[in-house]
């Protein structure tokens, strides 16, 4: 038997992306809207972090495509931001992106360990 996924599941799938795609470009506008003075319009900046997560997911050699993303990011927006900025940009909001991650993982699995602990302690 072959496992086909329904069309609705793809679709729910692909929009779920496309948003996890633009939260991430806006953070990466604000990344660099912080550090940098230069005028960049939004959808430029999550137009290169698009560019950028994209090369890195296809990056097979390179662990988590680690460095990838932030040179294609820079190699995106280097003819209207300096070189320097974007690379710093990428790489302090991937910090971000990993600490948030970090941070929120601990917090779920700490309430589900009280939780599950108050449901399945021994009564007395």
């Amino acid at each position: 038997s072959q496992l086909r996924p329904r069309f609705a599941t793809l679709v729910f799938s692909f929009l779920l992306y496309t948003g996890l795609c633009v939260f991430n470009g806006l953070a990466f506008f604000c990344v660099l809207r912080a550090i940098s003075d230069i005028p960049l319009s939004t959808p430029a900046a999550i137009a290169a972090n698009a560019c950028g997560w994209l090369a890195g997911f296809f990056a097979i050699g390179v662990p988590g495509g680690l460095g990838v993303r932030e040179a294609a990011s820079a190699a995106v927006l280097s003819a209207v931001l300096p070189v320097e900025t974007v690379v710093a940009a990428a790489v302090l909001s991937m910090w971000l992106a990993r600490r948030v991650r970090v941070r929120d993982a601990r917090q779920a699995l700490g309430g589900g360990t009280v939780r599950a602990w108050q449901r399945f302690r021994l009564p007395g």
